[in-house]
């Protein structure tokens, strides 16, 4: 059997109508709802880009500060929640763990039957709650509270276990979960629209997200990208350790795209990762991915993705190596509550056709008929 062709930045579109985003492999583009994600990232914020993706329009003011409070209600956890999390949390991994507690909210929060702002609003807040909360049940700490007054980017930075973030350091992050925030119809928003096609409340479409950013082969990329800069070691090191990489054919996880000639989100994120790295004092971390980015590009000609500096930046941020596909999540939270209500909108079922490639009219051994 022939392997199913590797998609391109030529590929067609699938027979899907969508105006949540726009993605243009050929001219690097990508624009939420209209609006340039790179501009987004520099002059929004995560809550309201989660507002624009889910609303379809930005926010008044009144609006985006009741949005806001959703959200922060949202990240404190019930009782029943938290039973549950630590009833799967060390048993699994986190994505599984986050996966399951997600499905379960319709019965211990009461949450994902409805499908208003503020549900979405509060379903934003419950991810990143659970991501903080698996994170501190795995290292034996509390969980710290939210600030009423500040961001969702400083609140998910505080419930990780800083205090009192930076404010240009909570900025960065606050970009960095733009960027993330939606990317046209990637596998896990095209599990979250094929569930919501089969009526599947709204806890249910985003814990089939859940299940599909899981797999290392979508999610998993900035947590190999850290896994590689962590084995190179130093700048002195890389043009070798590329070098022997390419030689044996290896992988090098964070460059090339399957959609992008060349992603419209690695300058920007290569600046909040320098940014942070400089701010908190990890100048040689940035100078070894520059380093290995510069051997790679040279020697095979695939730009950097998203991901690599994702996984410079997280590390810069103290997140640990477990959460980093959790916190994808907690950024492309918003993108998949959107899609799931767009979809639901289309009557019918998503149901597409395989193309068959196996064997025809087989006779059935008569030495296996019943006597």
């Amino acid at each position: 059997m022939s392997a199913a062709p590797a998609a391109s930045a030529s590929s067609p579109p699938v027979g899907l109508e969508s105006a949540i985003c726009h993605l243009d492999g050929e001219r690097q583009q990508l624009s939420y709802r209209g609006y340039d994600v790179r501009t987004l990232s520099e002059s929004s914020s995560y809550e309201e880009v989660a507002f624009l993706l889910v609303r379809g329009r930005l926010p008044e003011g009144r609006e985006l500060r009741s949005f806001g409070a959703a959200v922060r209600r949202g990240m404190r956890l019930k009782p029943a929640t938290r039973r549950l999390l630590s009833a799967v949390a060390g048993r699994a991994d986190a994505m599984t763990a986050l996966r399951t507690v997600v499905a379960g909210l319709p019965a211990t929060e009461e949450l994902g039957e409805g499908w208003d702002a503020d549900e979405a609003a509060a379903l934003v807040g419950k991810v990143a709650g659970i991501v903080a909360a698996l994170h501190h049940h795995d290292v034996g700490t509390k969980v710290p509270e939210t600030e009423s007054g500040a961001g969702f980017a400083t609140n998910v930075l505080r419930l990780l276990g800083h205090a009192d973030p930076d404010i240009r350091v909570a900025r960065a992050f606050d970009a960095a979960l733009i960027l993330r925030a939606d990317n046209e119809l990637n596998p896990s928003a095209y599990a979250a629209r094929v569930a919501a096609s089969c009526g599947t409340d709204l806890c249910g479409c985003v814990a089939a997200a859940l299940a599909a950013l899981g797999g290392p082969q979508h999610g998993g990329h900035s947590a190999a990208v850290r896994r590689m800069l962590d084995e190179i070691g130093a700048a002195a090191a890389a043009s070798g350790w590329v070098a022997a990489r390419v030689a044996e054919g290896g992988a090098i996880p964070g460059f090339g795209h399957p959609v992008y000639r060349e992603d419209p989100r690695t300058g920007t994120t290569r600046g909040l990762a320098e940014v942070v790295c400089r701010r908190n004092g990890m100048p040689d971390w940035f100078e070894l991915a520059q380093k290995v980015e510069e051997r790679v590009v040279s020697a095979t000609g695939k730009p950097a993705n998203v991901d690599y500096y994702l996984g410079v930046l997280y590390k810069a941020l103290g997140i640990p190596l477990a959460l980093y596909t959790p916190i994808f999540a907690v950024a492309r939270i918003a993108g998949w509550i959107a899609h799931a209500h767009e979809q639901r909108a289309v009557p019918g079922l998503i149901r597409p056709r395989a193309t068959y490639v196996g064997p025809r009219d087989l006779r059935y051994p008569e030495r296996r008929r019943p006597a």
